[in-house]
């Protein structure tokens, strides 16, 4: 019995770290689309790197980031970052979900 559940806690841990590293990568792929695009604007780069900074907060071992739904995901950040999302970081979380 306490084998499976030290099984399951490492499987759990390695979920988690899959899912911190498909954000992380996820957002850096945005961000350099958008350095690599001179259309895109300042206002974007900002978004992300606040959204980056406000992922880092989150104990991905420990909460679970709903990946599914940008509404809840939109929810945990507001939360983190104690005020509402810019409408760049919205727009963002919806990219980021997609």
């Amino acid at each position: 019995m306490t084998s499976d559940v030290i099984k399951y806690h490492d499987f759990w841990k390695y979920l988690c770290a899959k899912l911190k590293i498909m954000i992380e990568s996820k957002l850096i792929l945005i961000e350099q689309a958008t350095i690599n695009n001179p259309t895109q604007d300042y206002l974007k780069l900002k978004a992300i790197r606040e959204t980056k900074k406000l992922l880092t907060q989150i104990n991905f071992n420990a909460e679970v980031v709903p990946m599914e739904s940008s509404i809840k995901l939109k929810e945990i950040l507001i939360y983190l970052k104690g005020a509402l999302l810019t409408k760049e970081e919205s727009k963002l979380v919806e990219e980021l979900v997609e």
